[in-house]
């Protein structure tokens, strides 16, 4: 690849994967992970892609995979510490908002998806790459990748119900307190 086409493919798709980054957490090292994408891509690029988008977000996803596994064996060792008891003083959100809700059943369902499920998921939402394209970054058959969407999608409006259906089970025969939103 020539320095002029690896320019425009850096302008063109830079932003794209640093906010590909971010999105999956690495905010600190969004930047570092896509420059190594664009070392990666001037030494290893298939000549005559027609679609390097896909390409490059397969590649980013192996950039990260290998960044938090050395984030991993670096602090392996790492001594966890716990937050002591809630002395009262910090800042409560108090808000019931049904909006606020469910962006906390939306981040907790997100966050009980498996790997593969996030990653299908992010791609088509957040990088709004198609179920082809989702498939070349992942290196699965289009019809693979249209079936683990359709599947991830199911899991999640599932894991998303699945709050409200547990309550609804443990307050039966109960009747349950009701909290009103003051405004």
């Amino acid at each position: 690849m020539n320095h002029a086409a690896l320019t425009a493919l850096h302008r063109a798709h830079y932003p794209d994967l640093v906010g590909y980054f971010v999105r999956r957490g690495a905010i600190d090292d969004a930047d570092l992970l896509a420059a190594e994408v664009f070392v990666i891509a001037w030494q290893k690029m298939p000549s005559g892609l027609d679609a390097p988008r896909p390409w490059l977000f397969g590649v980013a996803r192996k950039v990260l995979g290998n960044a938090r596994r050395s984030h991993d064996r670096r602090h392996s060792l790492d001594v966890p510490i716990e937050d002591g008891p809630d002395d009262g003083d910090s800042p409560r959100i108090t808000t019931h908002s049904g909006e606020v809700a469910f962006r906390v059943d939306l981040q907790r369902a997100w966050n009980s998806l498996g790997d593969d499920d996030q990653e299908i998921l992010a791609l088509t939402a957040w990088e709004g790459l198609t179920a082809r394209q989702a498939a070349s970054v992942l290196g699965i058959r289009r019809a693979a990748a249209s079936m683990r969407l359709a599947r991830a999608r199911e899991h999640l409006r599932e894991k998303i119900s699945a709050p409200a259906s547990r309550v609804r089970r443990a307050t039966s025969g109960r009747s349950a307190p009701v909290e009103k939103e003051t405004t």
